[in-house]
């Protein structure tokens, strides 16, 4: 026995298992070494075709025969104008890239450009008579007589100031809202006032014109203006809602207070009609006891003492409650 034949012996001996790693390297070792050897004739074969699928080598012409080569297409090429498009195309121009290399540069794409930003559009203002079009007003030029300009002659004029309408985009209840927190916040009743006649400038059919009456009139009266208030509120007929009655509350006091008793009379008699169920809950006692004040100075002592007592039993804890008691004491003295 050689050497080596006996290791796959060893290697199979080496483990129990026959799926380990020496005992197949054992069975791989077998098998070659019972393969038997090619003959001189095989051999010979594939050394035979092996010799001929190898390319045969072309013979490269002689040095000094590639110069001469070179300097006859030099000269034709400079000599004809052929020529030079030959030296241009062969010599000059890039090589041509192999069909590889062309697939793969077909497959890079350029880089995306960035969008441009959309342009602003401008909205323009209508034309006027006053301001004709560019295109219809005349150069100087034109009306000397003189042949008219060129758009590529004629001078570049500077973009005339756009003239544009003041648009105020403040919503109704933003506006009112602000004057609000002016008026209550800030207490600004001259700034509240200013945003309530921009109110009526914009919106002069609003749906919160009756929330900006009142705004106003609460302003007018914290600065004590009370003739301005007055005005506001003279000339109106109809009061309605839970506004409505507390506006004409407003006037009907105001017109008290201005001795203007039989206005206010009328004023106090239709908040506590009909109406009276539209009111606020701080409103009646003010209405009744207005109305009990009222009728004591236009002479009415009879009406004017009932109107004391139902203010008494309704609200015997009232704001009026102890002016109401005295004026009671005081008539009940008198003979």
């Amino acid at each position: 026995m050689r050497a080596g034949e006996q290791d796959p012996l060893r290697w199979r001996q080496s483990t129990r298992d026959p799926s380990a790693l020496p005992a197949r390297a054992a069975d791989l070792a077998d098998a070659v070494r019972a393969a038997p050897p090619l003959s001189p004739d095989a051999l010979a074969r594939i050394k035979a075709d092996v010799l001929a699928r190898r390319p045969v080598a072309r013979r490269a012409l002689p040095l000094g025969l590639r110069f001469a080569l070179l300097a006859g297409v030099f000269l034709a090429s400079v000599a004809t104008a052929k020529g030079t498009m030959l030296l241009w195309r062969y010599v000059v121009a890039p090589a041509p890239q192999s069909p590889p290399a062309r697939a793969r540069l077909a497959n890079v794409r350029p880089p995306a450009r960035a969008a441009a930003p959309a342009p602003e559009v401008v909205p323009l203002e209508p034309t006027t008579a006053a301001d004709p079009p560019e295109s219809a007003a005349a150069e100087p030029s034109e009306v000397a007589g003189e042949p008219a300009a060129t758009p590529a002659t004629r001078p570049r004029r500077a973009a005339a100031p756009q003239r544009r309408l003041a648009q105020d985009t403040t919503t109704e209840a933003q506006l009112v809202g602000r004057a609000l927190a002016r008026l209550r916040q800030d207490h600004d009743a001259r700034g509240a006032l200013a945003l309530l006649d921009q109110y009526a400038t914009t919106y002069p059919r609003g749906v919160l014109a009756s929330e900006a009456l009142s705004a106003r009139l609460e302003a007018f009266l914290q600065l004590d203006d009370r003739a301005s208030a007055l005005r506001l509120l003279d000339g109106r007929s109809a009061f309605a809602g839970r506004l409505g009655a507390e506006q004409l509350l407003a006037r009907a006091e105001l017109r008290a207070s201005a001795g203007r008793y039989a206005d206010a009379l009328g004023d106090f008699d239709r908040l506590l009609g009909p109406a009276a169920g539209a009111a606020a809950p701080g409103t009646l006692d003010r209405a009744l006891y207005g109305r009990a004040v009222c009728l004591g100075h236009l002479g009415r002592d009879a009406r004017a003492r009932a109107d004391l007592e139902a203010y008494q039993k309704r609200y015997p804890t009232g704001r009026y409650a102890a002016e109401v008691g005295r004026l009671l004491s005081g008539a009940a003295g008198r003979p």
